[in-house]
């Protein structure tokens, strides 16, 4: 592969509906919200049965699958049936169907880069600025409590983003991942509780039945996940995606921490100068816990203490 020769990773079934929404009629439209929402498991269902998901008849049904673009619904569904296929490979199928890409060494950072500006522009560019919203003013509400969590990986964006929830807002809590310690964190969760989960391909377990069991108590679930969308979407009250392809044989979180990047963003001007307030009162805790040259070489003697000279 050379360098400049990055693709645009295709567009999910799901994302194409969504963005084409405004296209359909009114009675497609309710064929669409009902794939939307039941993605990919309702498009695997017969035409009958997706008919009375949204409350449609069967030819409606038909004319919405036409509208997209396929001959048929057996041709929709063999689509939809590879894009489960994807969905579900491992890092191993990965690695066999995605060799390292073969470049100069001198061109990788080149090519890295421009792998992640275009996944970045992607993402980005693709996320509905109503549901960005309603994430943001969920997560900045101090009425709500908020708890973080991910999975082998992607818990590493958890505790990213509970990071900076914490200097921002009160009643923050960051869970991670190993299966037992958080299930017993359920205990505190109601309707007062937003979730905010993060899953991407291939998804875990122990993350979805804790979306789960959290909105079977009440909470509200938030979660971030790749285009062909984790379990938990069916339990999530916002959606938010972005693509996964990297420069290496595996997938990249870096338009994931693009995207907690800009709800970062989204709070600091949501929440304004209480989260000031809050900074100076953290800032005054930590005294001491941070380095400062000044204070360090006062309490070390010049440094003689650190073994220099």
């Amino acid at each position: 592969m050379s360098v400049g020769s990055e693709q645009v990773p295709p567009r999910t079934l799901a994302e194409v509906v969504r963005a084409r929404m405004g296209e359909f009629t009114a009675s497609e439209r309710r064929v669409a919200r009902a794939f939307v929402a039941g993605y990919p498991r309702a498009g695997l269902e017969t035409v009958a049965q997706l008919a009375a998901r949204a409350g449609v008849s069967g030819p409606t049904v038909v004319r919405f699958v036409s509208r997209l673009g396929f001959g048929g619904y057996p041709a929709f569904q063999e689509a939809l049936r590879a894009e489960v296929q994807e969905r579900l490979t491992s890092a191993l199928n990965q690695y066999e169907a995605r060799p390292p890409v073969q470049v100069q060494p001198d061109q990788l950072l080149r090519y890295a880069l421009g792998v992640f500006s275009q996944n970045l522009e992607t993402s980005l560019a693709g996320v509905p600025a109503e549901e960005f919203w309603h994430v943001v003013d969920m997560l900045a509400d101090r009425r709500l409590r908020i708890i973080s969590t991910g999975g082998r990986f992607s818990q590493i964006l958890a505790f990213y983003l509970n990071a900076h929830l914490n200097m921002m807002r009160p009643g923050c809590q960051y869970v991670a991942a190993a299966p037992t310690p958080r299930v017993d964190q359920l205990i505190d969760v109601g309707r007062r509780t937003v979730v905010v989960c993060f899953d991407y391909r291939r998804y875990q377990n122990s993350t979805i039945q804790f979306a789960q069991r959290a909105h079977s108590r009440g909470a509200r679930v938030i979660l971030f996940t790749d285009p062909w969308l984790s379990p938990i979407a069916d339990v999530a009250s916002h959606v938010l995606t972005c693509t996964i392809t990297a420069p290496s044989p595996f997938d990249s979180l870096v338009p994931a921490l693009g995207l907690v990047e800009a709800i970062i963003a989204g709070l600091a001007l949501k929440v304004g100068e209480s989260a000031r307030i809050r900074m100076e009162e953290l800032e005054q805790l930590r005294v001491g816990t941070t380095w400062d040259e000044t204070g360090l070489a006062a309490r070390d003697g010049g440094g003689e203490e650190r073994g220099e000279g």
